[in-house]
Formats: C-alpha cells, sequence, structure tokens
C-alpha cells in the first residue's frame, strides 16, 4: 500500500510538469516502467491468489483485495494512458504497455468502451495481442447486453450453471477473427470451452508477465454449456426459474410469451430463446409440470440491449 501511495504522489508531481524537455521525458519513462511493474504484478497476483484457493471465506476475502486493488492501479494508469493520448509520453516498454491493457482489461464497462480507440490503435501498432484484443471488445459487448463478436464471454448463475453469453453466428464471428489475422479453426467453442489455438509462447508471455492473463489454450468454463446465436433482427432472453418454497420446482417447465410456446427449462431451471426484435414481450406465463401456473413481468429492454438476462 505504501509503494501505491508513493506512485499516486509521483503521478500527481509528473501531472504539475506540463512541459518536460526531451531529457525530462526519458526520465520519467523510466520511472514509470518501473511503477507499471508493479501494477501488473498486483494486478495478476490477486487473480492468481483467488483462483487458487479452495476456501469460500478466503475467497471472498480475494475479492475485496481484487476490487481495491483494482481501484488503485487504474488510479495509477488512467493518467498515464492520457499522457499518452496526449501525446506527453512516450518510450515506454512492453511490459508497461502490458500493465495499462490490463488494467483497462479489469476496468468497469464505461472505462473499457472511453479507452476502446486507444486499445484498438495500441493493438495494431502491435502493442496488444490479437486474442487480449479479442477479449476486450467481447467483454464490451456483453457489459452492455450485445452480441459477442467472437463469442469467448461466459457468466454463471448463482446456482453454479454456466452460459456463454450471446453471440454473432458463427459466419459473422469467422469473418471478423480474420480481421484480427486470426484462423477460424483455431478458435473453438466445445465442451463447454472456449479454445484458443495461439504460436505465442509460454516463455514468451512469461518475459512480460510473472503470471499469464490467458494460457496458450484458453478455457473460460469448465462444463457443457449452449449460448444464443444473434442476426441483427434478433432479441434474446436467457430465462432462470428462481425456487421458492411455494413453487420449488424449477426444471422441466414451460414457458409461453404472447401466447406462444417458447421452451422448456432444463434441470437447473435454465430457457434460452430468440425473436425478433419487432415482437414486444413484456410478460410470461409459466407453466409447471404439476399443472401450477404463473407469470412474470419482465424488465423492459432498453434500446441498446439485444438480450436479457433475468431470473423469474
Amino acid at each position: 500500500m505504501k509503494q501505491f501511495i508513493n506512485t499516486l504522489l509521483l503521478l500527481i508531481f509528473l501531472a504539475f510538469c506540463s512541459h518536460p524537455s526531451k531529457a525530462q521525458e526519458q526520465r520519467p519513462a523510466a520511472t514509470i516502467d518501473s511503477l507499471l511493474k508493479v501494477v501488473l504484478h498486483n494486478d495478476q497476483k490477486v487473480r492468481h491468489d483467488y483462483n487458487q484457493s479452495h476456501d469460500p471465506k478466503e475467497k471472498e476475502a480475494y475479492l475485496r483485495q481484487w476490487d481495491r486493488t483494482d481501484s488503485i492501479n487504474q488510479s495509477i494508469v488512467l493518467p498515464i494512458v492520457n499522457s499518452i493520448i496526449n501525446g506527453r509520453l512516450e518510450g515506454l516498454s512492453d511490459s508497461s504497455w502490458r500493465a495499462c491493457f490490463m488494467v483497462l482489461q479489469h476496468a468497469d464497462s464505461q472505462t473499457q468502451l472511453k479507452y476502446l480507440p486507444f486499445v484498438t490503435e495500441y493493438y495494431r501498432k502491435g502493442h496488444i495481442l490479437n486474442y487480449e484484443y479479442l477479449i476486450y471488445v467481447d467483454r464490451i459487448h456483453a457489459n452492455q447486453r450485445k452480441a459477442q463478436p467472437f463469442g469467448s464471454q461466459s457468466a454463471e448463475f448463482p446456482n453454479g450453471k454456466h452460459i456463454f453469453l450471446p453471440m454473432l453466428p458463427k459466419a459473422k464471428r469467422d469473418s471478423l477473427l480474420q480481421t484480427l489475422g486470426i484462423a477460424p479453426k483455431s478458435v473453438q467453442i466445445r465442451n463447454g470451452k472456449f479454445t484458443f489455438t495461439s504460436t505465442i509462447t509460454d516463455a514468451s508471455l512469461s518475459a512480460l508477465s510473472a503470471f499469464q492473463s490467458q494460457p496458450t489454450d484458453t478455457c473460460t468454463t469448465r462444463q457443457e454449456v449452449s449460448w444464443l446465436e444473434l442476426e441483427d433482427n434478433e432479441r434474446g432472453f436467457i430465462l432462470m426459474v428462481k425456487t421458492s418454497p411455494s413453487r420449488p420446482q424449477t426444471g422441466n417447465i414451460k414457458i409461453y410469451a404472447n401466447r406462444q410456446y417458447r421452451g422448456t427449462t432444463d434441470k437447473d431451471g435454465l430457457l434460452m430463446f430468440k425473436t425478433d426484435k419487432k415482437e414486444d414481450i413484456q410478460s410470461l406465463r409459466l407453466v409447471s409440470s404439476d399443472g401450477k401456473e404463473w407469470t412474470h413481468t419482465l424488465k423492459p429492454f432498453s434500446q441498446e440491449q439485444d438480450y436479457i438476462i433475468e431470473g423469474i
């Protein structure tokens, strides 16, 4: 914590240096490289520690530490990124570029969207790996409830059920992958896994960070899952029936909307379906296997959303 406070004080000092000379610019760049090395280490370590823990209370403590670390890292990195954008800072090392990107990767959706042009520019300049850029773009879309261009992002319900979040149809995803120089056959979604086969070696990644942000073979989930593929004119519904004392059953429940049968929930209570965007669905009728019926009023879609996820 002391090092982070010192870092913040240094950055405040640098902010007052509005017209540094060439020699002065080189010194801050070297100093910032050292600071960003610590930022990257902390960003990856807290995630590594969380993933390695199997104790619920310990994981909860790591989550709180995770949030604090991300908040502190953003307060350090965002002024640096702004200086790069405004042309006041250059000459950072590859490790520093990676630190800036990883902090943006783990920021909130508004921050990610704000710095998307920066991330795109520096991806094109070779500072960001193509599969990392892929994940960054998918996260922005997923956070906005929009269909993912590539399909890397998944979600987990409180009952442990995993799904991939809605994505574009495969033909469109494959075309977009090619724009990143990625062969579509190297990216697969099967057996509950999003797998990316890369020529990036473990050695090249470890040279940048003590903890890899993504392994060469990237797995986002560990069980069989499904997903929706949405065309531009389609809207998705991801529904999870919640158990209650009066209605303990969640599986094998028929769901109707606008008097049309939309499907039956699986054993975990999940149903996903899609409709034309022109169809206005405001409520659902649910029918359990023992004949009990009830209705659920859906939260309204925002104009920008392609899908909703809702407990019913």
